[in-house]
């Protein structure tokens, strides 16, 4: 969302299959979005540059997750990646004993605000706006004897951001629509209930938009990189 550079990093967290019936698992762990190329503000954003800082910045944000297995091919889940809330429906086909195929359906939405004072005006400079989105992945996944999960796999999405930033008395505000695609690699290891997952998703991003009457249009390519710890009840 367009409010003061508040990093969403969108990670996956598949695991190696959907949770088994009537179990829950729980995560917690950290990802990071890291913007490059044409989708990297500077570091002193200026003019159109703020609107993609503020909508799509790069930073570090803690995440949290709970699913349940509501049969044996099918989870529904809650996903908190800083200050966006994501809702997951997965499901699975069982390809052999040790693999899968997993996909998906992941809408998530967000707000944020922050107030930051500028000594040098006397005055308060006030950035907040909210996300909304969705994320479809698909992927192979691999569980070996409930100690290793792999899966590797594609995702789609798109995004609007809408905002305002500024002092009170000079609000700027801006929206912005993405449509994003890449590839998803992740690899856990552990035992049956205990388990520590790592992942590197890899997105093209096209942002389109505007701020006031200025157009804005970037692309490029997005890193998330993320860590957590699983815990299967």
């Amino acid at each position: 969302m367009i409010a003061a550079g508040c990093a969403a990093p969108q990670p996956m967290m598949l695991g190696g299959r959907t949770t088994p019936r009537d179990r829950v698992d729980l995560g917690v762990g950290g990802a990071a979005r890291i913007p490059l190329g044409d989708l990297q503000p500077p570091e002193t954003p200026d003019g159109d540059e703020q609107v993609l800082h503020y909508a799509e910045s790069g930073g570090i944000a803690p995440i949290a997750w709970g699913r349940w297995g509501l049969a044996d091919d099918w989870d529904l889940g809650l996903f908190v990646s800083g200050s966006v809330v994501r809702l997951e429906t997965l499901g699975e086909l069982r390809l052999s004993p040790f693999l899968r195929l997993i996909g998906g359906v992941m809408p998530y939405g967000g707000y944020a605000r922050a107030d930051v004072p500028e000594p040098a005006t006397m005055s308060t400079r006030t950035s907040e706006g909210w996300r909304v989105g969705a994320l479809a992945p698909i992927a192979i996944g691999i569980e070996a004897g409930g100690v290793f999960e792999g899966w590797l796999g594609a995702r789609v999405g798109f995004e609007h951001a809408d905002g305002s930033f500024g002092p009170a008395e000079m609000r700027t505000s801006g929206a912005l629509t993405a449509f994003r695609g890449g590839l998803v690699l992740g690899l856990g290891l552990g035992l049956r209930r205990v388990h520590v997952l790592i992942e590197l998703a890899a997105d093209y991003e096209y942002w389109r938009g505007g701020i006031g009457e200025d157009d804005i249009e970037r692309h490029g390519v997005a890193l998330t990189p993320g860590f957590a710890l699983r815990l299967r009840l």
